[in-house]
């Protein structure tokens, strides 16, 4: 809940003052442009300020384009906004679009076959996708990632494949004391608030993936 209210402040103060900044420091630019256009003959050294202040503005600008990036990006670290408004297909949809230069390939099932998922247990699997992509991206070095969201009966599984460089996951398993590898450790606590099972399989030079097995609760029956 405190994810969700930050996440909303944010987007809602944050992205955007910043983006009516960039739109208001875009303008000034332009219009110190026409002017260093008209004083270029007739005033070259004021044209020649005038030059230097839209440089400045210019830079304050994609300043401002990048801080607004990076607050997006923080927002969708937080919360997934996707998430409330549309749901975990398309959640997992839009972030498998931000996956810095992986090409990702999502698989679901139908979006109605998940909206019995509590709001908590849709955060969490959200979550679990997220940091999977981002290990494959960041340390396993991947170049392709597929992520699949399936129900099987009272079960959700969730599938993260990547070909990347891979490691010993059972060498993990044996020196679990020694704290995360790749985030596997956070991985296993999300699914254990959740009860969900996690079970991934990797092996150096062949990819890993990730398995997550979420039961749901038997829908109750509507009386006749």
């Amino acid at each position: 809940t405190e994810r969700r209210l930050i996440a909303f402040d944010l987007h809602d103060g944050v992205t955007t003052a910043l983006a009516s900044m960039s739109f208001h420091l875009n303008a000034a630019e332009l219009s110190l442009h026409d002017t260093e256009q008209r004083c270029a003959r007739d005033n070259p050294e004021s044209a020649e300020a005038l030059a230097q202040a839209r440089s400045q503005i210019a830079t304050a600008r994609t300043l401002g384009d990048l801080a607004y990036n990076q607050t997006r990006a923080a927002i969708t670290g937080l919360h997934s906004l996707v998430l409330d408004d549309l749901g975990l297909v398309a959640a997992l949809e839009s972030l498998a679009e931000t996956a810095p230069g992986v090409a990702v390939r999502v698989v679901c099932d139908a979006a109605a076959e998940f909206t019995d998922i509590p709001d908590h247990e849709a955060a969490a699997l959200f979550r679990i996708a997220q940091e999977t992509m981002s290990n494959a991206a960041r340390h396993a070095r991947a170049s392709s990632i597929e992520l699949s969201l399936r129900r099987e009966d009272d079960v959700v599984v969730l599938r993260t494949s990547d070909d990347g460089i891979g490691f010993d996951a059972r060498a993990v398993e044996r020196r679990d004391d020694e704290g995360s590898h790749y985030g596997l450790s956070s991985l296993a606590e999300r699914c254990a608030l959740v009860g969900a099972s996690l079970r991934i399989d990797s092996v150096p030079g062949h990819g890993t993936t990730v398995i997550v097995e979420l039961p749901l609760a038997a829908r109750p029956e509507i009386a006749d």
